[in-house]
């Protein structure tokens, strides 16, 4: 006949499942606080990441502003020194910008020009003081019988890639036209939508826009 001692095998089957189970329920305290942990920590670094990207931004933001109104305020100095004149000369136009310095203070400006409102009735008087000015080959372009023209004369600098402007009817286009009737109608700078400038070869070319 066998004894069964303190310890013995029977013992140790009621005992296991209790440890088992504590340890069970320690495992599972842990993860959760693991977790907890775990999950607090990715919101907190997902929350500074929005904060530092939200902060760039808005830093981008500002900067494309600032630019945007430094555009604007040349374009008003240029409207009020027209105002202020009786006419203005194409000489006059190129001291104006030049003095101006425009491309060292607002790089990327492919050109600063004036547009003159031309009624279709004396569409032909126009071009004709415009060739008797020196420029013998001038006409308002693209041609075709239109009720009023808006003419690039001004342009600068004067040269290259620019002389392809003057002449030019930024009425003929509507995105062009939209953003000058605005500016007309609100009395403050318009700024387009994405255009072709004028001023682009066959190659290489790039989308632009109008203030």
């Amino acid at each position: 006949m066998k004894e069964k001692l303190p310890g013995s095998e029977k013992e140790k089957l009621v005992k296991f499942p209790i440890h088992f189970f504590v340890a069970c329920v320690f495992l599972i305290i842990a993860l959760t606080v693991t977790g907890v942990y775990t999950y607090n920590a990715k919101q907190m670094v997902e929350e500074d990441t929005m904060e530092d990207f939200s902060f760039e931004c808005n830093e981008i933001m500002a900067r494309v502003y600032a630019r945007l109104n430094a555009h604007a305020q040349s374009l008003y100095t240029g409207a009020a020194f027209f105002e202020a004149s009786d006419s203005v000369s194409r000489e006059e136009w190129k001291v104006f910008i030049s003095d101006q310095k425009t491309n060292n203070i607002l790089p990327g400006v492919q050109g600063v020009g004036y547009a003159m409102i031309v009624p279709g009735n004396i569409l032909e008087k126009h071009e004709q003081n415009i060739r008797n000015s020196g420029f013998p080959k001038y006409s308002i372009k693209p041609a075709g019988n239109r009720a009023v023209y808006t003419s690039i004369i001004y342009i600068e600098p004067f040269s290259d890639q620019n002389l392809q402007a003057f002449g030019y009817d930024m009425f003929s286009e509507p995105i062009r036209r939209n953003a000058m009737e605005k500016a007309r109608d609100l009395n403050k700078a318009a700024l387009s939508g994405k255009v072709l400038l004028v001023q682009e070869s066959n190659t290489d070319i790039q989308a632009g826009t109008l203030m």
